[in-house]
């Protein structure tokens, strides 16, 4: 059998997805961490991702090439004002209002003047609705795409290939004499507005009100299954599949909590959280790529190590010494004999903050049946040695059986592919989950439970 491909696993994750960052659930931070190496520039949040994916829109391109003609249809109106001058006349001399004005003020004077003076208005809605759009695309390619752009790599090819569309339009909107006559301004542009320039005669004013539209939709998260899967596989530039596959595990386990309708929180950024839940009176964290909360930790150091040791004389006591000396002999600052970064990890407390259960979850992206048998290994060693507070959380008779419910457990998962006849004995701390189109894997029910 073949791996699952990143077409299929992008196809049952976008809806969800998208659907999670509107409603504030993900913490579009520890996400984007895993995908920013496939842009060749520094990714910070999510928000930031969207805009990229705007820019590398064939609607915004089209609208760039276009642009230099584009302007010269641009539309004014025009405003008349009335100027008083005395010995020169500008413009088209009003009699009427002249004459008032000369007996109220002078009346022996000839020199004085009322002039009507006619000038060409470029302040209109829709001028500001260009210019703003205008504005927003030579923001993202000048300060979100800064970085990226000086490296030339090839997805970003259309806007720095000899069409040069960036210093097109950044030379457009600070030369052009017509927009440096619109002025700008914090005056909200209404929905009325919009669409009365989406009804305009001129293409120009139609495209920049479209695309003034698309980028709100964006900022809200307001994209449909279609753009998302877009937004997949070309703003991320083909995302390793690895990634993707940790990413679908984590959607269906937060589906799966969603059926019991719980409220979920974003929250602070750092240690990658994804999100947090309460439900039945516990609190439920779950962290991706992470060694979970701060007094949780996956470190082994060699010299504690091999100071505990007591029976020296085997395979695991001249190791340990070996580790021992070669720290000794390069002085490395890190001394650790091992650490682990669990791919899904979910931390659960009771309502008096408590610690009860932690979920551990290792992904293997793979058909190779000794592969997911290393990723199994995995997941035990880190049901072994995980720490809290510097102590392990399991009692080493216990490591790997049920204790009391108002001890510590620790339970974990392996998420696979769907390789054939894989399975380990029966066994109430570890379940085998694999993959299969549109399928619901009963994890919570697991983490419930236990």
């Amino acid at each position: 059998m073949t791996k699952v491909s990143k077409d299929d696993l992008i196809e049952e994750i976008a809806s969800d997805f998208i659907a999670y960052l509107k409603n504030g659930v993900i913490n579009t931070e520890s996400i984007v961490k895993r995908l920013e190496l496939q842009l060749n520039t520094n990714i910070f949040d999510f928000y930031r991702l969207l805009r990229i994916h705007f820019v590398l829109c064939d609607d915004v391109i089209n609208f760039v090439e276009k642009l230099p003609l584009s302007l010269r249809r641009i539309k004014t109106n025009v405003k008349t004002e009335t100027e008083v001058s005395h010995g020169e006349v500008r413009g088209k001399i009003n009699w009427g209002i002249t004459i008032k004005h000369r007996f109220s003020e002078d009346p022996i004077s000839k020199i004085l003047f009322v002039c009507d003076k006619r000038e060409k208005n470029y302040d209109i809605p829709e001028n500001i609705i260009l210019k703003k759009i205008i504005h927003l695309i030579t923001t993202i390619l000048s300060n979100d795409l800064k970085d990226a752009i000086s490296k030339k790599p090839d997805w970003l090819k259309i806007w720095v290939n000899k069409k040069d569309l960036k210093n097109r339009i950044n030379l457009l909107y600070a030369k052009n004499i017509y927009l440096k006559r619109i002025k700008p301004t914090d005056k909200k542009i209404t929905m009325r507005i919009i669409s009365r320039s989406l009804k305009s005669r001129n293409p120009l004013y139609r495209d920049a009100t479209a695309l003034l539209l698309k980028y709100k939709n964006l900022m809200n998260f307001n994209i449909d299954k279609k753009e998302t899967i877009q937004i997949f596989k070309n703003t991320f530039i083909e995302p390793e599949p690895e990634t993707l596959f940790e990413l679908y595990w984590i959607i269906k386990i937060l589906n799966e909590f969603t059926d019991y309708k719980p409220e979920y929180q974003l929250i602070e950024y750092g240690n990658n959280i994804i999100a947090k839940w309460e439900l039945e009176d516990y609190k439920y964290i779950i962290y991706h790529n992470s060694t979970g909360s701060s007094n949780i930790s996956f470190f082994e150091g060699i010299l504690d190590t091999y100071k505990d040791l007591k029976k020296k004389n085997n395979y695991i006591g001249r190791k340990l010494k070996a580790a021992k000396k070669f720290f000794l002999l390069t002085s490395r600052k890190s001394r650790s004999l091992w650490e682990g970064r669990p791919d899904i990890l979910i931390e659960k407390y009771d309502k008096n903050n408590n610690l009860i259960l932690i979920f551990l979850g290792e992904v293997k992206y793979t058909q190779n049946y000794d592969y997911a048998l290393d990723g199994l290994m995995q997941l035990l060693e880190y049901i072994a040695l995980v720490k809290e507070s510097e102590s392990y959380l399991k009692d080493y008779y216990r490591i790997y059986k049920k204790v009391r419910s108002d001890k510590k457990n620790v339970i974990g998962g392996l998420f696979i592919d769907n390789i054939k006849d894989f399975k380990i004995s029966d066994d109430n701390q570890i379940r085998i989950y694999k993959y299969k189109k549109n399928k619901t894997y009963n994890i919570k029910d697991y983490i419930l439970n236990f």
